[in-house]
């Protein structure tokens, strides 16, 4: 049976506009190093694409991405939308739960 023995990085979906301020939060504060920096990986399309930037720390590295919207929603922003409505509906449950808990 396989398993798992390392990672090597990690991604992070970025909301527009964000990915910035988590570079420099990984560089400034983490101490990692902007390896690659994409502001575009798809210029010629006219539908959508995204932003890469590759920040290394060594044995371990971060890919942070940001959708770029044009005549369609990035598959970034997508994820994030999808992710923010289940997150909110666990929320919901999970308060629902807590209240329904209370004493009357």
């Amino acid at each position: 049976m396989s398993h798992l023995k390392k990672i090597d990085h990690v991604s992070y979906a970025c909301a527009a506009g964000t990915i910035e301020k988590w570079a420099w939060f990984h560089i400034e504060v983490e101490g990692g190093t902007l390896i690659k920096r994409i502001d575009d990986a798809r210029p010629g399309d006219p539908d959508s694409s995204m932003k890469i930037w590759c920040i290394d720390y060594g044995d371990f590295g971060i890919a942070l991405v940001e959708g770029i919207d044009r005549a369609e929603k990035s598959k970034v922003t997508n994820l994030l939308r999808n992710t923010a409505i289940t997150l909110a509906s666990t929320l919901r449950t999970t308060a629902t739960t807590w209240i329904n808990l209370l004493p009357t």
